[in-house]
C-alpha cells in the first residue's frame, strides 16, 4: 500500500522597507501545484533508533532466525512478512537468509513503523511526552513497542493498562523504557 503525503504551499510574505513608519506588504504567489504527490512517505527513522531495535530483535544479525518462528535484523514473523508483501515465507527464509539483505530489511522496518505510526497517530498525540502507568511516553517508545506486540497491544495498554509481551517475555513497558532517549 502507496501512502500520500500532501505538502501545501501558500504564499509568501516578504516585509519591504518603505519610506514612514507603516510597512508594506507584498505578496508573492509561488507557481508550484497546490498538492505535490509522493509515491511513498516514510516517517524518519534515526540510524540509532534502527540500530537499538535490531540490537535487541536479534543482536543486529540480519541472517538469524529464532525457535518462535522470527527471522531478520528485526525479527519478522510470518504475519508481518505477509503485511509487507515480501513474498516468502519463515522457513525459505531460513533455508535461504539472502533472499531478504540487510537493506530490504530496513526499508521493510521503515513501511511497517510508517503503518504502525498511521495507526497510532491519535495515541502518540495524546501521550507523546508524558507518563502514562508511571513509564515516560515518546513516539519512538510507542513505535518500539508497536514492533514488539502490534499496534493492538499498544492500544491496549493506553485502553486497558494490559501488558504485552512477546515469547521471550519481553514486555513493551521494556520497549517504552528502552526508546525513551531514542
Amino acid at each position: 500500500m502507496k501512502y500520500l503525503c500532501i505538502i501545501t504551499i501558500s504564499l509568501i510574505i516578504t516585509l519591504l522597507p518603505t519610506k514612514g513608519f507603516s510597512p508594506d506588504y507584498k505578496y508573492f504567489k509561488l507557481n508550484l501545484p497546490k498538492e505535490i504527490k509522493v509515491e511513498e512517505c516514510s516517517y524518519y527513522l534515526s540510524e540509532r533508533y534502527i540500530y537499538t531495535l535490531g540490537y535487541y530483535e536479534s543482536g543486529n544479525n540480519p541472517d538469524t532466525s529464532n525457535a518462535y518462528g522470527y527471522v531478520g535484523l528485526f525479527a519478522f514473523g510470518q504475519s508481518a512478512i505477509n503485511h509487507l508483501k515480501l513474498g516468502f515465507t519463515v522457513d525459505e527464509f531460513k533455508k535461504n537468509p539472502k533472499i531478504f539483505p540487510r537493506h530490504k530489511q530496513i526499508a521493510s522496518l521503515k513501511k511497517y513503523t510508517n503503518y504502525n505510526k498511521r495507526i497510532l497517530r491519535n495515541y502518540i498525540t495524546k501521550y507523546k511526552n508524558t507518563y502514562f502507568n508511571g513509564v515516560y511516553i515518546t513516539e519512538h517508545g510507542i513505535l518500539a513497542a508497536a514492533h514488539l506486540s502490534g499496534a493492538g497491544g499498544v492500544k491496549r495498554f493506553f485502553n486497558e493498562g494490559y501488558v504485552a509481551k512477546d515469547k521471550n517475555g519481553t514486555t513493551i513497558i521494556k520497549y517504552l523504557e528502552l526508546f525513551k532517549n531514542v
